[in-house]
């Protein structure tokens, strides 16, 4: 049975159990005692993690942008309550951490059965260190147990750029589809995906051959489509296209002007660029290239080929 430690006012002893030896019980007492002398000793709260979590999720999310918040979120109902939500937060510790980072890696996927990826548990581990050293700062309780954990470390994954041959083949075979603008704009800037879907025609300079980068298209389940002004003040750039990218915009005016909803509206200098056939603006997610990450587009802009400004005809 484990030694306990008392601590407390007069009249209101509390226990605190499960230290192994009647020493490592009297040092803790030690410390409570001195804690309490001093002025710095924290009562535990009561939440569970679960209450806890959903409280720091409220005071976050006029804080951070909405897609971050709602991958916080999806993380914290799916992976983090089921297993760890009754949990008392102020009790939580290391070793109950790391013993969850195992079984999340091994079966933690709960439609497969199997392990969530070491990517997904690295970002579980993450808000769990977020979370609980607000916990800390808030004095709902004195230490931070993921600090005394491990992060789990995902395998690198190499950024591999498109061959030049297959990228030629890229942009002739989407020539003629929608996602012809897109797989060449990424060739050719090296720009991110929701940049390339924000592109207006106010941030064109077509006879300068410019595109300054102004803002980005996001996606979450709450907000559905919306754009957003980039946080980091290197992600509003300028930058100069080649000829190739300019005639396929120049291209790109002239067919959206014979658009339904340019007929109704006009052709906006603000509406989008990179636009679904009505004109109105792509969601990111249904921007997807089938077996090619935009990534390994942007990684390829700076090759030989397009310095050379490949030609669309073969």
């Amino acid at each position: 049975m484990g030694h306990r430690a008392l601590s407390g006012e007069a009249g209101r002893p509390r226990w605190i159990r499960g230290f192994e030896t009647q020493k490592t019980a009297q040092s803790e007492l030690t410390k409570l005692l001195k804690s309490k002398g001093d002025g710095t000793y924290i009562e535990p709260s009561k939440q569970t993690l679960s209450e806890y979590l959903s409280r720091w999720l409220n005071t976050i999310e006029a804080n951070v942008a909405p897609k971050t918040f709602e991958r916080y979120k999806k993380l914290v109902d799916l992976n983090i309550n089921p297993k760890l939500g009754t949990v008392r937060m102020a009790q939580l510790q290391p070793v109950q951490l790391a013993e969850f980072y195992t079984w999340a890696g091994t079966e933690g996927n709960r439609r497969t059965k199997s392990g969530l990826s070491t990517r997904t548990v690295l970002h579980i581990h993450r808000l769990l260190r977020r979370a609980l050293q607000q916990a800390v700062l808030w004095q709902l309780r004195p230490t931070n147990p993921a600090d005394a954990v491990q992060a789990p470390r995902p395998p690198d994954i190499e950024m591999k750029p498109v061959e030049e041959e297959r990228a030629g083949w890229l942009i002739v075979s989407a020539e003629g589809t929608d996602m012809f603008l897109p797989i060449l704009t990424a060739l050719c800037t090296g720009m991110r995906r929701g940049e390339i879907l924000g592109i207006r025609w106010s941030d064109l300079g077509l006879e300068q051959s410019r595109l300054t980068v102004n803002q980005s298209v996001s996606q979450t389940r709450k907000q559905g489509v919306f754009f957003k002004s980039p946080k980091k003040k290197k992600s509003r750039r300028t930058i100069t296209l080649p000829g190739i990218l300019m005639d396929a915009l120049r291209e790109q005016r002239i067919q959206a002007a014979k658009t339904p909803r340019a007929v109704r509206t006009g052709l906006s200098r603000f509406g989008p660029s990179v636009a679904m056939p009505d004109g109105s603006v792509w969601a990111p997610d249904r921007r997807k290239a089938v077996g090619i990450r935009f990534h390994d587009l942007r990684r390829t802009h700076a090759s030989e080929l397009l310095r050379r400004e490949l030609r669309l005809k073969p």
